[in-house]
């Protein structure tokens, strides 16, 4: 298996963490137009990762949530991503490393701040 695209598993970050959110929610918590992630859940829904129960007040509107499939496509794409990150770490000389690992508050600060 590959990792997930960044537009899918972002998507599916944002629905694990939401729960679950309308077409449009998603694009704006994204950050892209809706015809971007109508092309991303339709996708996302065909691998079985999503799925869309009809809005209980809008008919116009779905409801979107990451399925069981979709989290674990999630925590795989994690691994991979995390395994390449891993073996690049062990590339880097002591001292590297060392300022590498002084950056991590940083980073983890703009990375909360981010979502």
């Amino acid at each position: 298996m590959r990792a997930l695209p960044w537009s899918h598993s972002s998507a599916l970050v944002t629905l694990e963490r939401l729960g679950h959110a309308t077409p449009t929610q998603l694009a704006i918590q994204e950050g892209v137009r809706k015809p971007s992630i109508t092309r991303v859940l339709a996708i996302l829904e065909q691998q079985g990762f999503v799925s869309r129960v009809p809005h209980p007040n809008d008919a116009r509107q779905s409801i979107v949530r990451i399925t069981p499939e979709g989290t674990a496509a999630l925590t795989e794409s994690r691994r991979l991503v995390d395994d390449v990150y891993r073996s690049l770490l062990l590339r880097l000389s002591p001292g590297d490393l060392q300022m590498v690992r002084e950056c991590v508050p940083a980073l983890r600060d703009l990375a909360d701040k981010t979502y």
